[in-house]
């Protein structure tokens, strides 16, 4: 499949496809946005939550605002802008705007600690950084500009929207060229070493990249991929392979900003995604959860999806194209250094289909080599080895760090990306390893990945970890640490035999004494939590939680490490001033898996925020242990099942939010049994039902709960029985019965929402005049009666919403006391009267809805005094008189709706002041006069519906400038001419007018002049950014080197503190003299701080040795001794046999120096070594004494060690050689 190309005696592979043009002189953002001239009106992103969209004339304009703004504040080329953000929709926009000011974007996780933001801003040398505002917080004290993207203005930071504003009013001036070769990404990687470093790439970088990723898409599908944005924006592939790719093929982004069933379905449904990029979790999500059954799967247009961060297993990969036959799998190879994609299978191409766990072909452009890692030699088909990439995606190199970069590109300009593969007789490309993690024996290459696998498919295996240690005839040997479980009868050499039956002979587990050696390992560590009580310190209880979590796709949990500092190193967790774990805080982290139990052994444990993941399960019973609990948050997750019981015994907790899970059954009354700390509940957003328990009551100190989007019935309790209460939400329920009565009791309310439910009885309006009072909502209920006359009104009230119920009576004049009111919805009711006087002095409002009512009147002039207002629905009422001029003063107005009224006179003129006005809706009046020609100039409207009524003339030319429309109708006037072509218009769009013709209309225009339309054309200037000052990029690489020094200095220093030896050839004399205690060492090595330092503490501790008794575990160079010392340290002694292999004292320090290096999770950590021992009682011995003493040694090496001489009577034979001798 690919061809391959013998250079200077090496294999080198390329691509079966033909190498593709790459374009020069362009920018990335020139690249992209080529050809959008045809697209402007398409949307290049939308949110799937939100439904924000933003389209591609959107990202044109707005780029190039964004540019003109940067350079003015200041950015020069080369320097960098930090993007802390979600997927949102403007992503795409942040990104090319810094790359056309000449700028280099790099793209920051936002869930990331302000320490690791911080690390990333000094590294790079950063200017400024882009946030949202809520993550404003987090970034604000990193001491540079910061812009904040939306519409709210934040103190000490720059508004996206004034910024924007701003580049607007810069005029176009010459810039600094920007060249193909300039940097423009410098996203953050661990590369090959597992250390974050910067990537360097250049336009022509991923220019080249796009090049090649995206030679197979035809042209037909040119503006008809929808793709699916879940990969986050900051990772490379998520602004190029997603964002840039999409829009160079003009393609829709549906951008995700987490991870959620339901709505990742809903997004594919609903937004009809047609490829998705995903990880292998989301795929088993797809198979196993129940949620996926509950959509109707036959509405997916899916075609494809892409796995890149692990290999599917074949079964999960069966499943999934059984549920979802029509849907593609790729499995991919995604490298931040070389982009993005190194290879992938195009489905388009026949045998281009990639085999089941490879990764694909490779792609047009690239050169791939595999090398052996000793020699450098590379290697034929189906030989692994390490994987090796030479094309123009290649990156620059790492951002100020020479050295990592001399040792991942070689001088040839191959890439040596750390991963051991292979290609096969067919191209497809497989990798099997990481180069760092193999075992070197006697010149073979050796996996511990493979040999842990197969060790973990013998059924009697628990777990397993291979790893190499030093040997003097092979270099290094596989050693196994196996946990056996205790049931399982297998001896060890069962469990050898069983792993060399499955693997290559130098393979195979090396010596058996290794393997004994870990056994012996985990013996002694599971003896001493024995004498401990069992006892697990939190360290392990926050790794077992770790252990219960296969999937963190922003590598949070990277810093739980065993050896780490729990309370300063682990990422989220917070301690008390006693040392013990008091905060776990992990929000939109997107962990998947269950919760572990253990947590319940973290008994100092006051906050658990887990909110924003994909944690499936329920909450352990075990946490019921856990009765310093504050805060329980672990909204927004998968959590399933029936609500905790137990939680009501947990006297201190104050704040519950089990919100966006799919809890169902009732709500057990026992939830409230000990609530009298509970400040706050929410149990929204499940399937909860049965009706809210009388116990609630119990919550004295409650100021709010939520129980809104379930399917709860019955009565609303006496919550007014609750002094505190401000919160109240119970929207979308099927609650009913008369609630006001007791509402109105709770005079401290702040925000009441009871909308979307089935209460009853007479509305009573009083609630409106508590003093606190700022959201209310009883919409959408069977409420009646009159509002009546509203004599107090709060201060604070800012959401009145009592639409879609049954008042009658006058719209009271009292509203407009309320001079804080930014909403006012009565629609779809029965209220009568006019609109009330005095309303354009409500300063703040900017909605207004009071349609479907039976409103007279006319429309007051004072309503052009709301300069806020964005929407006015007026519609369905018997409106009289003339449509206000005064209402283009709003300048703000998104939607004027008046239809179903008896409006006369002429459209005003001077709407064309309503420049963001997107729906238009005056449809059936009685308005008459011509359609103003100005009409045409609101480039935003959407909707436009100006049918039934009385209009003549004809329909302006200027209407075709309408680009936007979705909706147009002028049907039922008395318009007349030729129809202009007009967007989202059909023959039913110009009915019922006699004296229109032409297209698409079947009445011809014969009697029309002919002659042709004089039209205008925009030339359109090509827009050349600011002028750069030229001047050197400021660089903070001295700091960097600074930095990375002092930080080189602290690890050696650590290094040089933790090995302390204790080196005496003599013991004291007071030892000596003594005749007792135990044995003495000539030379003590200690790797542990923690284990006495003093002669004396180890002569005491010896006698063990000297003590069958104490012997614990007996292996084939030796027996292994439990010691004591005082205060209670207990350590595990193995005293060695060397069987010859170590001939003298140095040859035993270096080998105990092997072992002392070696670090494994799963091995118990080296304390430390004694050498040239004797028993002080034998008070040494002549050279000539050693023949006897030989001999002795024969009597004494039984196979049984329990059956050899004890040690006093070897000492009484030692006795009668050593007077033997004297005599």
């Amino acid at each position: 499949m690919e061809s391959q190309k013998q250079e200077d005696n090496e294999y080198i592979f390329r691509s079966l496809y033909p190498s593709v043009p790459i374009p020069d002189k362009l920018t990335l953002p020139e690249f992209v946005l080529q050809g959008v001239e045809e697209y402007t009106e398409n949307v290049a992103f939308v949110e799937a939550v939100t439904g924000k969209a933003v389209t591609y004339g959107d990202v044109v304009r707005d780029t190039k605002r964004l540019a003109k703004a940067l350079t003015s504040l200041g950015l020069r080329k080369g320097q960098v802008m930090v993007v802390v953000l979600p997927n949102v929709a403007e992503y795409g926009i942040i990104a090319l705007g810094i790359m056309s000011a000449g700028g280099v974007f790099s793209g920051a996780n936002p869930t990331a600690l302000v320490s690791e933001i911080k690390k990333q801003v000094e590294a790079s040398g950063a200017r400024g950084i882009i946030t949202d505002a809520t993550n404003y917080e987090k970034v604000k004290s990193l001491g540079l500009p910061v812009i904040v993207l939306g519409e709210e203005k934040i103190e000490g930071a720059v508004n996206w929207k004034d910024l924007l504003e701003a580049g607007d009013k810069c005029g176009d001036t010459d810039n600094e060229e920007i060249l193909q070769t300039d940097l423009c990404a410098l996203p953050f990687s661990s590369g090959t070493t597992g250390l974050q470093k910067g990537v360097m790439l250049t336009h022509r970088n991923l220019i080249a990249n796009l090049c090649s990723t995206l030679f197979g898409v035809r042209s037909e599908m040119i503006g008809q991929i929808v793709t699916l944005g879940l990969i986050p924006f900051f990772h490379i592939y998520g602004i190029v392979g997603i964002c840039c790719a999409t829009m160079k093929n003009k393609g829709k982004v549906v951008a995700m900003s987490r991870y959620d069933l339901r709505i990742f379905l809903n997004a594919l449904i609903a937004h009809e995604v047609s490829f998705a990029p995903i990880v292998p979790p989301i795929i088993l999500n797809l198979v196993k959860n129940p949620i996926v059954d509950e959509f109707d799967l036959s509405k997916l247009k899916l075609q494809s999806v892409m796995t890149a961060a692990a290999p599917l297993a074949p079964e999960l990969l069966t499943a999934f194209e059984a549920k979802f036959p029509n849907v593609q799998v790729q499995e991919v190879r995604l490298k931040t250094f070389i982009c993005i994609t190194l290879t992938h299978g195009d489905p388009e191409k026949g045998q281009g289909i990639a085999k089941r766990n490879s990764v694909g072909f490779i792609l047009p452009n690239l050169e791939v080599k595999f090398i052996d890692p000793d020699t450098g030699r590379s290697l034929p088909k189906n030989t692994s080895g390490e994987l090796c990439v030479r094309s123009q995606c290649v990156m620059q190199g790492y951002f100020m760090n020479k050295e990592e970069t001399d040792k991942t590109i070689d001088e040839q300009g191959w890439l040596h990306t750390g991963d051991i593969g292979y290609i096969d007789d067919d191209g497809d490309i497989f990798i099997v390893d990481r180069i760092k993690e193999l075992i070197k024996y006697k010149g073979f290459q050796v996996a511990p990945a493979e040999l842990e696998a197969i060790l973990l498919t013998h059924p009697s295996v628990e777990d397993v970890a291979v790893v190499p240690l030093p040997d003097e005839e092979a270099g290094e040997i596989p050693a196994a640490c196996v946990v056996i479980n205790p049931k399982a009868t297998e001896k060890e050499e069962d469990i050898l035999n069983f792993v060399a039956a499955n693997v290559a002979h130098y393979k195979k587990i090396g010596k058996l004494i290794w393997v004994i050696m870990f056994i012996f390992v985990h013996i002694i560590i599971t003896s001493s939590r024995s004498f401990s009580d069992s006892i697990i310190t939190e360290r392990e209880i926050l790794l077992q939680f770790k252990d219960n979590i296969n999937d963190d796709p922003y590598n949070s949990l990277a810093s739980w490490v065993s050896n780490a500092d729990l309370c300063n190193s682990f990422n989220g967790v917070s301690c008390n001033q006693e040392g013990f774990v008091e905060k776990i805080v992990l929000w939109n982290t997107s962990l998947a898996g269950t919760l572990t139990p253990a947590l319940s052994g973290l008994t100092s444990l006051r906050v658990l925020t887990l909110f924003g993941n994909r944690i499936t399960g329920n909450l352990p019973l075990d946490y019921l242990k856990l009765q310093t609990l504050w805060k329980i948050n672990v909204s927004s997750n998968a959590l399933s099942g029936l609500v905790p019981e137990f939680i009501g015994d947990l006297p201190n907790l104050r704040f519950l939010d089990l919100s966006k899970n799919a809890f169902f059954g009732e709500i057990p009354n026992s939830l409230f049994k000990f609530c009298y700390k509970t400040k706050f509940v929410s149990l929204s957003h499940n399937n909860l039902s049965g009706s809210i328990p009388e116990s609630i009551v119990n919550c004295n100190n409650v100021i709010g709960f939520d129980f809104s989007y379930n399917g709860i019935t019955g009565l609303l309790p006496r919550i007014c029985d609750i002094p505190v209460l401000e919160f109240v939400s119970v929207r979308r329920n099927l609650l009913s019965g008369d609630v006001f009565e007791e509402i109105s009791k709770c005079k401290r309310l702040s925000h009441v929402d009871i909308g979307s439910n089935s209460f009853d009885g007479v509305a009573s309006f009083e609630v409106i005049g508590f003093k606190n009072l700022t959201y209310f909502n009883v919409s959408g209920n069977r409420f009646r009666g009159e509002i009546g006359e509203i004599v107090d009104c709060s201060e604070s009230l800012e959401f009145l919403d009592a639409s879609s119920n049954e008042l009658t009576g006058n719209v009271p004049s009292g509203i407009t006391g309320c001079k804080s009111l930014k909403l006012l919805d009565l629609e779809s009711n029965r209220l009568n009267g006019s609109v009330p006087v005095g309303m354009g002095k409500m300063e703040k409002l900017s909605v207004i809805r009071l349609g479907d009512n039976f409103i007279d009147g006319k429309l007051p002039l004072e309503l052009g005094n709301l300069e806020y207002l964005q929407v006015l629905n007026l519609h369905n009422l018997n409106l009289v008189g003339e449509i206000p001029e005064d209402l283009s003063n709003c300048r703000l107005l998104l939607e004027l709706d008046v239809s179903g009224n008896g409006l006369e006179g002429e459209i005003p003129k001077n709407l064309l002041n309503l420049t963001n006005l997107e729906i238009l809706d005056l449809h059936r009046n009685r308005i008459s006069g011509n359609i103003p020609p100005n009409l045409g100039s609101l480039s935003r409207i959407q909707f436009l519906d100006l049918s039934e009524n009385l209009l003549s003339g004809p329909i302006p030319s200027s209407l075709e400038n309408l680009k936007r429309l979705t909706h147009f109708n002028v049907s039922y006037n008395n318009l007349s001419g030729i129809i202009p072509k007009i967007q989202a218009s059909g023959a039913s769009s110009f009915s019922n007018n006699p004296f229109l013709c032409g297209d698409p209309l079947e009445t011809p225009c014969n009697a029309l002049r002919t002659g042709s339309r004089s039209r205008k054309t925009k030339a359109l200037s090509t827009s050349v950014i600011i002028v750069i000052i030229a001047a050197a990029a400021i660089l903070v690489g001295i700091c960097l080197v600074l930095v990375l020094n002092l930080r080189a200095r602290k690890r050696r220093k650590k290094r040089e503190e933790e090995i302390v030896t204790f080196d005496t050839t003599t013991p004291t004399q007071a030892s000596t003299e003594s005749g007792n205690g135990g044995v003495t060492f000539g030379k003590l090595v200690l790797f542990s701080k923690s284990l006495p330092s003093k002669y004396e503490d180890w002569e005491a501790g010896t006698k063990a040795l000297l003590d069958k008794d104490n012997i614990i575990g007996i292996g084939s160079i030796g027996a292994v001794y439990r010691a004591s010392f005082e205060g209670g340290v207990s350590i595990a002694v193995k005293k060695l046999e060397t069987l010859g292999r170590i001939r003298n004292q140095e040859e035993f320090e270096q080998e105990i120096g092997r072992l002392g290096s070696v670090s494994h999770p799963n091995l118990a950590s080296f304390q430390g070594s004694a050498s040239d021992c004797f028993d002080r009682r034998l008070r040494g011995f002549e050279e000539n004494e050693l023949i006897q003493v030989m001999k002795l040694g024969l009597i004494c090496t039984t196979e049984n060690p329990l059956k050899r001489p004890s040690i006093a009577e070897v000492v009484q034979v030692l006795e009668l050689i050593r007077n033997g001798m004297e005599s």
